[in-house]
């Protein structure tokens, strides 16, 4: 049988690396996910780097509340080849 128990206080929520950072953006900032560090998922027909789409939508969802707006890139190197994404935290207005 089960205890009741009362008067347990509830434990924070543990913040994860991604929330950290989204929470410390200002409008303006960007972050760079290198190529060598994304995780690739596949989507149907389309290969997508999941670790940039997570922080995207996460950072989205804080956009939203502050009137502002995400926008990302792919990053070329000189060569044209793929060096990375950045994602941006723009204000709406702006």
């Amino acid at each position: 049988m089960l205890k009741i128990e009362k008067n347990i206080p509830v434990q924070p929520k543990r913040e994860s690396n991604n929330t950290r950072v989204v929470r410390e953006m200002s409008f303006g900032d960007s972050v760079f996910f290198p190529k060598d560090k994304l995780i690739y998922k596949n989507q149907g027909t389309r290969w997508f780097p999941v670790n940039v789409d997570s922080f995207y939508k996460l950072l989205q969802k804080r956009a939203k509340k502050i009137n502002g707006k995400v926008i990302s890139r792919r990053i070329k190197d000189e060569n044209n080849n793929l060096s990375g994404f950045r994602v941006w935290l723009l204000n709406k207005d702006a």
